[in-house]
């Protein structure tokens, strides 16, 4: 045996073992493009885990000044709530105010108006039968 079977026959075998070796041997150009493509992927995952973990700490931060605000709130609108002193007088009608009951007092006589037809319809289907 020669030198160049020693080395040759026992790299032939493990690359027989080996498909997946054997193809990349085999399509450099298709492993370069496959290697290039699993980096961008890879890059990709990293920056969305770096941005969930800034959103994450973001909001982990920003949730006592959130909570200040609200109870704030709470105790400026329960304060307004009881200092204001009742009074007897009713709010003045605002313009909307008096549209709406104009409108209601209308629908109010459509209504008893339909009400005076459905009587006379009911009234001529009961001669006729």
């Amino acid at each position: 045996m020669d030198i160049q079977s020693l080395i040759t026959t026992p790299v032939q075998n493990w690359i027989a073992a080996h498909p997946v070796v054997a193809w990349i041997v085999e399509h450099p150009i298709w492993t370069i493009g496959l290697i290039v493509l699993g980096i961008f992927l890879f890059w990709g995952l990293l920056k969305a885990i770096a941005s969930l973990s800034e959103k994450i700490w973001l909001a982990l931060l920003a949730a006592p000044l959130k909570l200040g605000r609200w109870l704030f709130q709470l105790g400026f609108s329960l304060f307004r709530i009881s200092s204001s002193t009742p009074t007897a007088d009713p709010p003045p009608q605002t313009d909307n105010q008096t549209q709406l009951i104009a409108l209601l007092n209308k629908l109010e006589a459509l209504k008893q108006e339909q009400d005076e037809i459905v009587k006379e319809i009911k009234a001529i289907l009961a001669i006729e039968n």
